[in-house]
């Protein structure tokens, strides 16, 4: 009856350190695929912080001619001077 019951919990062990070993695996690939989104997520924000500085002085150049003729009405002597 003894030998019986050792068995019996060297299965359960057996098993319980299997279920044990499962869920750790699983618990570190999620870990790991969190690290791996975190990454991707760093390297999207710096292409868009890159695109950012290259568009931003396209923009600015492009709108330089209407800012500079909405400063022109605004002044007071814009009655007097010529449009742009």
């Amino acid at each position: 009856m003894l030998i019986l019951f050792l068995g019996l919990d060297l299965d359960f062990f057996s098993a319980l350190f299997l279920f044990v070993l499962v869920e750790f695996n699983e618990l570190e690939e999620r870990v790991v695929e969190k690290l791996l989104l975190e990454v991707l997520l760093k390297v999207q924000q710096g292409h868009v912080e890159h695109a950012h500085v290259l568009v931003t002085p396209w923009i600015d150049l492009q709108l330089q001619p209407q800012l500079l003729r909405l400063i022109q009405s605004c002044s007071p002597d814009a009655a007097t001077s010529p449009a742009v």
